[in-house]
């Protein structure tokens, strides 16, 4: 990274995006464009609870949660290791001077290309869950270690299941290991994925309960079974519904109830959104306004500089109230009207917010919205709708971490 805002130790979320936009408008008077604003030591912060309340799990982070190259090599120079789930994946992680041994290939339907990539690359962690899968990866990488993905329980809350279209039924697993030591493949361990957002961490202490008994089995057929990957599924923004801590807590007595350190298993997890979520905040503007009088009422449009095409459709599948930007200054009065807020395209459905209350607002008032690092970043490359631009990643960082990991000098 060559450049990012150093900030005071005692600044908080708003100081950190004013310096910005006071540094941006000293090059440019008009200056109102969208912004990322990234705090890298939010991410270094992520790992350094995660090695505290989960020191045996050994983080491979998700790269599709957000591939942003700042992001990716500061977790590399932490010593983090790397989930990838295609073969651009692959080849940005080791761009980064990554070993091909510290990445697990997770996704259990992978593209025949992408399999003969990772053979040539020597990326040989990798998932299955089915016997197709295991005739792709005999036919393209018969020396790959892999890991059968099960399913884990649908009867804990998480907001986004994945066990719809992956991970084996309980009542296949002899089955495909068996498949699996009959084609001569070798099998290293079992993984599994929770779900995104998990809001009831013991659908990890039914999973690693699971695991266990997959290990059961696969001894039965004399496969010896050394790995264990429990996914992600952790939180990673502010204000979650659960913390951290908890859940690492029940993993914790899980693992050493049916895992302990004696018995020689290693076990790894692929953290997306816990390790960025919160470090991305999205400052916006206020680039129009209408008013609509009916009467003595009031009521207000106002136009912001994303779209729902842009951050807004990864960052809420469904756009409320409670999670509608904050000011990043006092409003200039207590009064609120009936408004609604739409994005920067021409099309009709951009609308952001359909009905909110809001105090007025002037074009040109900045607004934020706090923990969009996880998807949206990754998701939206590029151009959008109408050609209009994405925001841009702008960094910031303590002197203590520029010093220490990016100071060249």
């Amino acid at each position: 990274m060559d450049s990012a805002l150093l900030y005071e130790d005692d600044d908080g979320l708003k100081d950190k995006i004013n310096r910005i936009i006071e540094q941006e408008t000293e090059k440019d008077e008009y200056f109102e464009e969208a912004f990322f604003m990234i705090d890298m030591d939010d991410v270094k912060g992520k790992l350094k609870q995660w090695r505290k309340y989960l020191p045996r799990v050994k983080p491979h982070y998700a790269v599709k949660c957000n591939n942003d190259p700042q992001i990716l090599s500061l977790l590399a120079d932490l010593g983090v290791y790397f989930d990838c789930a295609s073969r651009n994946e692959m080849a940005s992680i080791l761009g980064l001077g990554v070993e091909p041994c510290n990445i697990v290939y997770s996704h259990s339907v992978k593209c025949r290309r992408d399999i003969r990539y990772a053979a040539a690359a020597g990326v040989d962690l990798m998932a299955f869950d089915s016997e197709h899968e295991l005739i792709k990866i005999k036919s393209i990488h018969p020396h790959a270690r892999l890991l059968l993905r099960i399913k884990p329980s649908d009867k804990y809350d998480v907001q986004y299941r994945l066990s719809i279209q992956y991970g084996c039924e309980q009542h296949h697993i002899r089955p495909l290991l068996a498949a699996a030591k009959g084609m001569g493949l070798n099998v290293v361990g079992i993984s599994f994925h929770v779900g995104s957002g998990v809001v009831d961490g013991r659908v990890f202490i039914d999973a690693i309960e699971r695991a266990d008994r997959a290990f059961a089995i696969a001894s039965e057929l004399d496969i010896s079974l050394s790995v264990l990957d429990i996914g992600g599924g952790f939180f990673g923004k502010t204000r979650a519904p659960v913390e951290f801590k908890e859940v690492a807590g029940l993993i914790s007595i899980a693992l050493e109830d049916h895992f302990p350190a004696k018995r020689g298993v290693r076990i790894i997890a692929e953290p997306g959104r816990y390790f960025v979520a919160s470090c991305a905040t999205l400052v916006l503007t206020v680039i129009g306004k209408k008013v609509i009088q009916d009467g003595v009422a009031k009521e207000f449009l106002y136009f912001l500089n994303d779209t729902v095409f842009g951050t807004f459709n990864a960052v809420f599948s469904k756009c409320t109230a409670a999670n509608q930007p904050s000011l990043l200054k006092a409003p200039r009065s207590d009064v609120t009207f009936k408004s609604s807020v739409w994005g920067q395209t021409c099309a009709g459905h951009d609308i952001l917010f359909k009905e909110c209350h809001l105090p007025e607002l002037e074009i040109g008032d900045w607004l934020f919205v706090e923990n969009v690092g996880a998807y949206p970043m990754s998701i939206n490359k590029g151009g959008s709708f109408n050609g209009m631009p994405q925001p841009t990643p702008m960094y910031v960082c303590s002197k203590q971490i520029w010093k220490s990991h990016y100071c060249k000098t």
